[in-house]
């Protein structure tokens, strides 16, 4: 696997028991997505520090559930 040097957080609203619906989204240089890891109540790692921090994007509960079906831990 390809090692990630960019990373996205990806949100949407909170689920109907008012749980953070959170992704942090790890990609290549190429922008090949290698990982997407929920993040739940946590903070970022802290190794993702030094990865290139992208914009935060706003997504829809849909989207969500298919990135973490995708890509997820």
């Amino acid at each position: 696997m390809a090692t990630p040097t960019m990373v996205q957080h990806l949100r949407t609203t909170n689920d109907t028991n008012g749980n953070p619906r959170r992704i942090y989204l790890l990609m290549t240089a190429e922008g090949t997505v290698t990982r997407a890891i929920d993040e739940g109540y946590g903070n970022p790692p802290s190794e993702y520090g030094i990865l290139v921090q992208l914009p935060s994007v706003n997504i829809t509960p849909a989207e969500y559930r298919r990135t973490l079906k995708r890509w997820g831990n």
